[in-house]
């Protein structure tokens, strides 16, 4: 690496699902040389970070807990007893679901309002749900999220009487009766969580969210290949590739899709999941998914990007495996030959992190691409840590001793 090339970097691990915990580790290494004109003298400094650094534990409670009840609803999101393991200060980020933000302070409140829809010639009132993420960030960079599935209920159903009048010769009895009967209406769009493929590529586990007061009769996930492309824009027409019924109950069903195997290129689907009511009314969602042969995730996984990276590596270590962060998306592990994954992209800086967790002591070389479809800001990839080779428009190449252990790390902008 040539003189004035940045030599500090922050890798960050997130990986989110609802109600569960997620780590961020990070770690930097700063050296300086210095070269004198009439003598040769090398001093090197090194900062290593604290040993032991631990992610902050965060803690969220909610007032009204669970947070559910008639819109428009108001709920108090409270992370004050969030705390870190090394007693030092923490930051606070929330993202309540329906586009609205806030950070700073461990404690805030947010309105949510019911949505209405048109059913028929009536307008109809529907439940609202919204995702709830809250995030704790220490100094050191490491991060833990809490979530939690807020919904803004319907206003009550309108109040049936009936009233009954006997009469006799003698007696006259009136019966009035009042009946509460709910509106037999289409159900609240269902919420695709978590699909999963993360121990085996080729069997995808979705996990779907749906409530409806008249009863839920059965929910179905469906996937439908649409094309090799990052772009997820169908080179030939779709093709179901499994639909199956889940299984649970309210508010929580599972469903396990058995998906071709992909090759070494990325394999786009639409991810739909159908819930119907005891009324036999139906409502559904869609979202994009990829499949690759190290990872997978849908858009809805990068809550704070509007785009996804796209990236191939190619590891030519002999037995070479290595540990890929990108953005702090959940670590990846590409091994010999092509591999693609999916990763955040951040507006701005960018930045990968990749360890080599697998070896046999051969040298050889690793390549990291980044693919055609993204917007990477010329001459903006700076090398942090590593033996780098070459570095080209939407690429970048190192060469690895073969040794467990060893770092790579860069950062590069969005265009």
């Amino acid at each position: 690496m040539g003189a004035g090339a940045a030599v500090a970097g922050t890798a960050a691990i997130v990986a989110s699902n609802n109600n569960d915990t997620t780590t961020t580790v990070a770690s930097s290494v700063n050296t300086t040389t210095t070269l004198a004109p009439a003598t040769t003298t090398t001093t090197t400094t090194t900062t290593t970070p604290p040993t032991g650094n631990k992610p902050p534990n965060a803690v969220l409670k909610t007032t009204p807990d669970p947070p559910q009840g008639l819109g428009p609803l108001t709920v108090t999101f409270d992370m004050c007893a969030s705390t870190d393991p090394e007693g030092g200060p923490l930051s606070f980020f929330f993202t309540f679901g329906d586009g609205s933000t806030a950070s700073g302070s461990c404690i805030d409140t947010h309105t949510y309002a019911a949505s209405f829809r048109a059913a028929s010639r009536d307008v109809s009132a529907l439940d609202s749900s919204y995702t709830f993420e809250g995030s704790v960030v220490d100094t050191g960079g490491l991060s833990q999220t809490r979530t939690r599935t807020v919904i803004a209920q319907l206003p009550p159903p309108p109040t049936i009487v009936t009233t009954t009048t006997t009469t006799t010769t003698t007696t006259t009895t009136t019966t009035t009766t009042s009946t509460t009967l709910p509106p037999c209406i289409a159900p609240p769009p269902p919420t695709i969580t978590s699909p999963n493929c993360a121990v085996d590529v080729g069997r995808t586990v979705v996990t779907v969210d749906a409530t409806d007061p008249q009863g839920i009769a059965n929910v179905t996930v469906t996937a439908t290949y649409k094309g090799d492309t990052t772009a997820c824009t169908p080179s030939k027409p779709p093709v179901q590739e499994d639909s199956q019924p889940a299984t649970g109950g309210p508010p929580t069903f599972s469903a396990t899709l058995t998906l071709q195997a992909p090759g070494v290129v990325l394999k786009c689907y639409d991810l739909g999941a159908v819930v119907k009511n005891s009324c036999g009314l139906q409502s559904s969602t869609t979202i994009q998914f990829f499949n690759a042969t190290s990872t997978c995730g849908p858009y809805p996984y990068f809550k704070d990007v509007r785009r996804a990276l796209a990236w191939s590596s190619d590891v030519g270590v002999e037995g070479g495996r290595l540990q890929l962060v990108v953005n702090g998306s959940a670590a990846s592990y590409p091994g010999v030959g092509r591999a693609y994954g999916m990763a955040a992209f951040s507006d701005g800086q960018n930045h990968v992190e990749a360890t080599l967790v697998e070896g046999k002591g051969k040298a050889g070389m690793w390549r990291f691409e980044f693919l055609s479809s993204q917007a990477i800001a010329a001459g903006s990839i700076r090398v942090l840590a590593g033996d780098v080779v070459a570095i080209a428009g939407n690429s970048v190449t190192f060469r690895l001793r073969g040794n467990p252990g060893e770092r790579i790390a860069f950062t590069f902008d969005k265009k």
